[in-house]
């Protein structure tokens, strides 16, 4: 099994490879477009041009449950996912130091 994890080299080429920095640009373009999303909408919302006043309120201006439990649930389930996501990756790392550590002769 230990055989199987140290073998990294890979003898076929890879024809498909993109530079790494193509992908980090490519994050940040993303990043800066939602940004720029975000910003646009704050600025409609506190000018007046977005109404929020309906947003939990039936049509008739009562409060709907519904729609909050909707509005709760929603950034619940985007704080679980981005959790869960960061707890992958601190797994992830935290496999590749002990894979490492078994790996590497004493010193």
């Amino acid at each position: 099994m230990l055989l199987l994890l140290l073998q990294t080299t890979s003898t076929t080429p890879q024809a498909n490879y993109i530079q790494p920095w193509v992908g980090n640009l490519a994050a940040w373009v993303a990043l800066g477009f939602l940004g720029l999303i975000g910003v646009a909408i704050l600025y409609n919302v506190f000018t007046g041009k977005i109404d929020l006043s309906g947003l939990i309120s039936e049509p008739n201006g009562d409060a709907s449950m519904s729609r909050f439990q909707l509005l709760v649930f929603t950034f619940v389930i985007a704080a679980s996912l981005y959790i869960a996501r960061r707890e992958a990756r601190l797994a992830r790392e935290h496999r590749a130091n002990v894979t490492r550590t078994i790996a590497e002769p004493p010193a």
